[in-house]
């Protein structure tokens, strides 16, 4: 029984792992339409599971599906996982939750950009996904309760 276990946790866990990695094979004969669709659905596997598996492999990954989302596809829905790409370089983002609107500040600071929300500064945006809460819900939790507001 603990055999079929792990088996069916590989089988679950890994599957956005399986899906970038084909969506890479993919890209590199060409076929950038079928990997784009394919790194989509690993996108929503992780982003589900990020609300209740929050783990760094988990993120980092999602943080490489959204990059190459990003290089080979640039319009995207945007939800708080985008803002692993518009929070590389300085910037200012805006999103609201419920009918508060809040503000990240993304600021080069010694060959890092740091993450300003609130009073509180954020190493990354991974630093700040782990350790910020909304109404005493991790921020991951929340993924499709937040709205990204426009410029």
């Amino acid at each position: 029984m603990k055999f079929e276990y792990e088996v069916l946790k590989m089988k679950v866990f890994e599957l956005p792992y399986v899906y970038y990695s084909f969506a890479k094979i993919l890209i590199n004969k060409g076929n950038i339409t079928e990997a784009i669709s394919i790194l989509n659905k690993a996108r929503k596997e992780l982003e589900s599971d990020l609300s209740w598996d929050l783990t760094y492999d988990n993120l980092k990954l999602l943080e490489d599906i959204v990059n190459m989302i990003y290089k080979y596809n640039g319009k995207q829905e945007l939800n708080i996982f985008d803002l692993f790409v518009l929070l590389k370089e300085p910037n200012i983002i805006r999103f609201k939750h419920k009918d508060e609107v809040y503000e990240l500040i993304s600021k080069k600071v010694d060959n890092i950009v740091a993450i300003k929300f609130k009073d509180y500064w954020f190493k990354d945006f991974k630093d700040f996904l782990f350790k910020v809460t909304l109404n005493e819900q991790s921020i991951c939790k929340l993924y499709d309760e937040i709205e990204i507001l426009k410029k």
